[in-house]
């Protein structure tokens, strides 16, 4: 009795583990499938997530592990306060994802803005009104110094507007590539249409034009390794 007592717990274990087993394999299964990161897993600095660092360009989401590393390498002083920064920063990847390519690096990225968007997502991002979606289907916005938020869309303006919660804003593009004209919460306006495949199912619009609320103003341009990776000219 004893004996047949043991073996009918170990089998309830092993039934649970199991089960338990399934269960995060069905979850990474869905995760794997997500090119862009939900809010929770969105990396960079957020103003409703807190963030532990111990160097001053470190920082790491206690959520969800993801260690970012920024470095301004080039700060060229500009009219009213319209600077030229160049960040580079290096986001660690996550256990569920492959890094996209890059011509900077793995894990780097050095750019002033974009949007990006899983790339079977890409004709309903600017026509949700006629599709049944959810956030996760969003696009999602990149600023220069690595942080993410998710675009969401704005149903109460009904003309494929989207806020996030830091209160940028973004309107769909329909000049050349498409993609977005987002402003900021000071007014400061970016243009976001330079298209790219960034490989792994994502694409990005990245910004070629920015400009403030007193008109100051800065263009940027890109050109295509052989390898048809995007970089800044």
């Amino acid at each position: 009795m004893a004996i047949g007592k043991y073996k009918g717990t170990f089998l309830h274990h092993m039934m649970r583990l199991l089960g338990i087993l399934t269960l995060l394999s069905q979850a990474m299964a869905v995760h794997a499938d997500t090119a862009i990161r939900d809010y929770y897993a969105e990396p960079g600095l957020h103003p409703y997530k807190g963030a532990a660092n111990d160097i001053l360009n470190e920082h790491i989401d206690p959520f969800s592990g993801t260690l970012q590393i920024k470095s301004t390498d080039i700060l060229i002083p500009g009219n009213g306060g319209m600077d030229i920064a160049i960040n580079r920063v290096y986001t660690s990847q996550q256990i569920d994802s492959l890094p996209n390519q890059s011509t900077y690096g793995v894990g780097w990225t050095i750019h002033f803005g974009r949007v990006l968007a899983n790339e079977d997502m890409v004709e309903r991002a600017c026509n949700q009104r006629n599709f049944q979606v959810h956030t996760g289907d969003n696009p999602t916005l990149e600023m220069p110094d690595g942080g993410r938020e998710v675009l969401i869309y704005n149903t109460t303006e009904n003309n494929n507007t989207f806020i996030t919660r830091g209160q940028w804003r973004a309107s769909c593009s329909t000049a050349g590539n498409g993609g977005f004209i987002v402003t900021s919460p000071n007014g400061t306006r970016y243009t976001m249409d330079q298209f790219a495949n960034e490989g792994q199912g994502t694409v990005s619009w990245y910004t070629t034009h920015i400009e403030d609320v007193h008109g100051n103003a800065i263009a940027i341009n890109y050109l295509f390794n052989p390898m048809g990776l995007l970089y800044i000219d």
